[in-house]
């Protein structure tokens, strides 16, 4: 079956130039926009990563003071160290978990 028994109207006609190669753009304004809109959003998310690391070091910065009080008001008080991970919630006993209608 050849490509001109596919064709369906003239819109979908297969030229000759499409068929020599098929990869080639079929309309170079459209990939020049999708290039520009990709180039403009690689900016905006390499913006978005400084802006995060930026923060990021912030962050840890405070963390850091944060912590350094915390041991200042521990050593005056003489109270050891609180541990910093939460501890984790074991299951409830099978006797209080909530039951499932039948």
């Amino acid at each position: 079956m050849s490509d001109y028994s596919k064709a369906r109207g003239v819109h979908s006609v297969v030229t000759m130039s499409e068929r020599a190669d098929p990869l080639q753009p079929k309309n170079r304004g459209r990939l020049i926009a999708k290039l520009a809109r990709l180039n403009h959003q690689k900016l905006l998310l390499e913006r978005l990563n400084r802006v995060w690391v930026e923060q990021q070091a912030s962050t840890q910065a405070r963390l850091r003071r944060l912590q350094a009080q915390i041991d200042a008001i521990h050593g005056v008080i003489g109270i050891a160290r609180l541990p910093t991970a939460v501890p984790r919630r074991t299951a409830p006993p099978s006797s209080e978990r909530p039951r499932r209608r039948p």
